[in-house]
């Protein structure tokens, strides 16, 4: 599992992360991205969700999906590629790489930050280090 409180189960070509636990977490924090591969920027996102804050960025061709979420209880996710798994760091928080064989689909980096109770996924067309590289920029906005 991506970390402790998650449980992973495998379904077929699926793999799916439950969240075990009470969280303390009632809001979102800020948060910005510090690292972009050139020509990427913003595009605006219209989210009113009170648990999720997405971010994408777009070089006109690509894209680059960013989603944080609170942990709760009830949170679960799942990623519909199951070809190859790498376990990595994302700034000292245990991660999970998910690399399709399948060009057509994305990158997936996930990791949780347990001490605000959050997770975070960065998916991508790009290489998985450069999708490490994001995922490491992110710092919160106090």
């Amino acid at each position: 599992a991506v970390v402790s409180s998650w449980a992973r189960e495998l379904y077929e070509n699926t793999i799916v992360y439950l969240f075990h636990g009470n969280s303390q977490t009632t809001s979102l924090p800020e948060y910005e991205v510090g690292y972009l591969p050139s020509g990427y920027s913003e595009i605006p996102v219209d989210t009113d969700l009170i648990s999720m804050k997405c971010k994408r960025y777009s070089n006109g061709v690509q894209q680059i999906y960013i989603d944080c979420s609170i942990l709760t209880s009830s949170s679960s996710l799942q990623v519909f590629s199951t070809d190859v798994e790498i376990e990595t760091k994302v700034n000292d928080h245990s991660a999970e790489l998910i690399i399709p064989k399948d060009k057509s689909q994305t990158i997936d980096l996930l990791w949780a930050d347990e001490e605000r109770n959050l997770r975070f996924v960065v998916s991508a067309y790009l290489d998985k280090n450069e999708i490490i590289k994001i995922a490491e920029s992110i710092t919160y906005v106090e």
